[in-house]
């Protein structure tokens, strides 16, 4: 069973990317890019951090701060597909904040496909999130959180 400190945080996270997803499809239709590729940045990494919440399942949240290790964690507990989203949506997300000279590595303009793409991943992503809180809720992990 999962603590129900990790419930609550977890219900919070999906009331909050179920929002976003909302204003994101209205800023896709509006032809307005670079606000989409922002908040679904921000949608995956709250999914990231909700996932790893129902893996720790302990009363106290740890965020996860490395980038590459929130891209491991969307590749170890859902699909590649997920983690190539994120890390199209930070490398896109990088030009918009650091412009066209930003290193290569970090940055790479993302399409209009792309982000609809990522946007629909997002929204499969959420139901694949709730499946995981409901399972983990009824039939229990292997060790209760208690610190």
């Amino acid at each position: 069973m999962l603590a129900d400190e990790v419930k609550a945080r977890v219900d919070k996270q999906i009331l909050l990317v179920e929002g976003k997803l909302k204003d994101i499809e209205g800023l896709i239709k509006d032809g307005k890019k670079d606000l989409a590729v922002y908040w679904l940045f921000s949608v995956y990494e709250n999914i990231v951090e909700a996932i790893q919440d129902i893996k720790d399942n302990k009363k106290d949240f740890q965020q996860i701060k490395n980038h590459s290790l929130k891209i491991n964690l969307l590749k170890i507990h859902t699909n590649d597909k997920y983690a190539e989203c994120l890390e199209k949506l930070n490398k896109a997300k990088n030009i918009g904040a650091y412009g066209h000279y930003a290193d290569e590595r970090y940055s790479a303009p993302i399409t209009d496909n792309d982000v609809q793409d990522c946007y629909a991943n997002a929204r499969n992503l959420l139901e694949d999130l709730k499946s995981m809180r409901k399972t983990a809720d009824t039939k229990g992990l292997s060790h209760q959180g208690s610190k």
